[in-house]
């Protein structure tokens, strides 16, 4: 029987070369259940920005995405990766590589970097995550994250994206997010 390292790598030799987009998408799957270290999450984002099938493409961010949960103390490593992913031409990978960022570890630059996205990514889908993130921002960071929130709403025609601002700002459920919300209210 191989030992554990020898699985990881053969797992991460059909995630990188097998011809069946589905089989790359199980073994990228499986190697995103357990922390792997930075030299995986090279290996992964390698495959999030370069793979020619978009489902492996997305699958790989959301491994990524898997390890802020299961390895926290990476997880400013990891948003760091992301957010590599989140500068991708594919929005099939911005979206959910936004969606995956934990916003508990957040850095300045990292959260400057999830605005940019929620002003001004041309894709719903990477705004709609970028303000769904901004929602989850801590405390040091809310009072950004709202005025932010609340700019989006104002001036972004889409409706989900208004939508899901007004929701980030309930979500964020803090005393900050009252005179935010009945602002708008008003507006």
């Amino acid at each position: 029987i191989a030992d554990a390292a020898e699985i990881v790598e053969a797992l991460l030799e059909m995630g990188l070369r097998d011809p069946l987009a589905d089989r790359r998408m199980a073994a990228i799957a499986f190697l995103g259940e357990r922390p792997r270290g930075e030299a995986m999450e090279v290996q992964l984002l390698g495959i999030a920005l370069g793979d020619p099938d978009s489902l492996v493409r997305t699958e790989a961010v959301y491994s990524l995405g898997r390890q802020t949960q299961v390895a926290p103390e990476a997880c400013t490593r990891l948003n760091a990766t992301l957010l590599r992913a989140a500068a991708s031409s594919d929005a099939c990978v911005r979206a959910p590589a936004v969606g995956a960022l934990s916003m508990r570890e957040v850095d300045d630059r990292q959260l400057s970097a999830v605005v940019a996205l929620l002003h001004g990514d041309n894709d719903v889908a990477v705004r709609i995550s970028a303000a769904e993130k901004l929602g989850e921002a801590r405390a040091a960071h809310r009072g950004q994250a709202l005025r932010e929130i609340e700019a989006a709403y104002l001036r972004d025609a889409d409706e989900d994206v208004r939508y899901t601002a007004i929701f980030s700002l309930v979500t964020a459920g803090r005393a900050e997010a009252l005179p935010v919300l009945q602002r708008l209210i008003g507006a």
